[in-house]
């Protein structure tokens, strides 16, 4: 019984690493979704006319969301 332990221990370790890389990953990629989307903002305070900073988020969110590459 404790060979089967060390071995789930063992086998979960690689699950674990990958878990954290692929959440560092998508933080990243979210703060650089941000970033952009306040550049937008702050170029679109500059133009005149009326701004829906609502719509402008949910079009970058869409944009994001699109498959990139292979399937994900």
């Amino acid at each position: 019984m404790d060979i089967l332990n060390w071995l789930l221990i063992g086998a979960s370790v690689p699950l674990i690493i990958v878990l954290v890389v692929r959440t560092k990953k998508r933080a990243k990629e979210l703060d650089d979704r941000i970033r952009d989307y306040k550049a937008e903002q702050e170029a679109a305070k500059s133009k005149p006319g009326y701004s829906d900073p609502y719509m402008d988020f949910a079009q970058l969110m869409s944009e994001s969301r699109k498959p990139k590459g292979r399937n994900r």
